[in-house]
């Protein structure tokens, strides 16, 4: 439906924002495009890495975000860089579901108010996290088209309607074992730099 004054709405932006996330394609295939624009990034995982996560959902989609200012900074230089575990939560969060299978060791992010609930990894762990991610998670982009909505209006749209499971908020269905395999990481972190 497009408005009188010619511009999309928000469903239509979440319609092609779908339809550009639905499918993933290995990270070196980021590497090399030059997206430091705006936009929605959505990670994806075979039926083998769903099952090492203990993910239940039959749709590849694992996490839904957003980069406001840059895909390729976001993604590429955060998510999925080594000795990033403490800045990013879907780092985190693989780390919570990955920690005994993986031999992760969480340590404190230092002080200040996140340094309760956010924890990074050795940097052996986080290593290995980073060589899991790569051989297991693909990696799809939305720039951000001229004229759109807030980014965070799509975002929220697609995290109801689509429920991707590694995301923590805005999402319809809670996430208690996520948040608890969190939480316990963060508490081992705490105790270790006592």
């Amino acid at each position: 439906m497009v408005s009188e004054t010619g511009s999309k709405s928000l469903v239509e932006y979440a319609g092609l924002a779908r339809e550009a996330l639905a499918r993933g394609k290995p990270l070196e295939c980021h590497d090399s495009v030059a997206v430091e624009r705006p936009g929605l990034y959505a990670v994806h995982a075979g039926p083998g890495a769903r099952r090492q996560l203990k993910v239940k959902s039959a749709d590849s989609l694992l996490y839904l975000g957003k980069a406001e200012s840059s895909l390729r900074s976001r993604d590429v230089k955060s998510h999925f860089a080594t000795g990033r575990t403490g800045q990013s939560t879907l780092r985190r969060s693989l780390a919570a579901l990955l920690a005994r299978e993986l031999g992760l060791v969480p340590v404190s992010r230092g002080t200040g108010r996140n340094a309760l609930t956010h924890y990074a990894l050795e940097s052996k762990g986080d290593n290995a996290l980073t060589e899991w991610m790569s051989e297991n998670l693909t990696l799809a982009i939305w720039p951000k088209p001229a004229g759109c909505v807030p980014l965070s209006r799509v975002e929220r749209h697609l995290l109801i309607e689509l429920d991707p499971p590694l995301n923590l908020t805005h999402v319809p269905t809670p996430r208690r074992e996520l948040k608890a395999a969190r939480a316990d990481l963060a508490r081992y972190a705490r105790r270790g730099s006592q």
